[in-house]
């Protein structure tokens, strides 16, 4: 889920950052110490122009609408977050790779489970409706699923796909299991085909 990302400079004496994406921009899993440690580094060093970036969810939203824009934060030495959900979406990720491994570490589950996570409702399209959630917010609708198994295709952050929606959770989920929901719940969404083994 996190992955390691080289800075400019390949004779760094700090640990490489941790980062992750969120809507495809790059935001750096760094505390303050972090930021202070590697900016030193670059002062004592006397590296050429680096740039930080510092960024929300209204930058990571804008990102996501302007390509042009996209490249400042993607482009940056650092790109940290500012303000809570970011640091809920790298402390999620964390989560999500902490029960995975616990599964990885079970003989009885490991190569054969499939977890898949959704939340139950979304938070609209835009950064000013992500302070808040629930069925008032227009296109709350929208929401995330992630799929983590052994015979689950590798596919990474997706966007610019047909749309899924929850109505499929429960179709793909049997289809994991090698069983037809369609023939039980005929009204049901359709399995997720993407993420079922090939």
């Amino acid at each position: 889920m996190a992955t390691s990302v080289r800075y400019k400079s390949e004779s760094t004496s700090l640990p490489v950052a941790k980062s992750f994406r969120v809507l495809d921009v790059r935001v750096d899993a760094v505390q303050i110490p972090d930021v202070i440690g590697r900016v030193e580094e670059w002062i004592a060093r006397r590296d050429a122009c680096r740039y930080i970036a510092v960024t929300g969810m209204h930058g990571v939203m804008e990102a996501r609408q302007n390509v042009y824009f996209r490249e400042v934060p993607n482009k940056a030495d650092l790109v940290v977050p500012d303000g809570m959900p970011l640091v809920w979406c790298a402390r999620l990720r964390g989560y999500l790779r902490t029960l995975w491994e616990l599964v990885q570490s079970m003989p009885e589950y490991r190569g054969n489970t499939t977890l898949i996570f959704t939340p139950d409702h979304g938070r609209g399209k835009t950064p000013h409706q992500w302070r808040d959630h629930g069925q008032k917010i227009p296109d709350s609708k929208y929401i995330w699923l992630a799929f983590l198994g052994p015979d689950t295709p590798a596919l990474g952050e997706r966007s610019k796909v047909a749309p899924v929606t929850q109505n499929q959770i429960a179709a793909t989920l049997a289809a994991l299991l090698g069983e037809d929901y369609a023939a039980a719940v005929p009204k049901a969404g359709k399995p997720i085909t993407e993420v079922l083994p090939h």
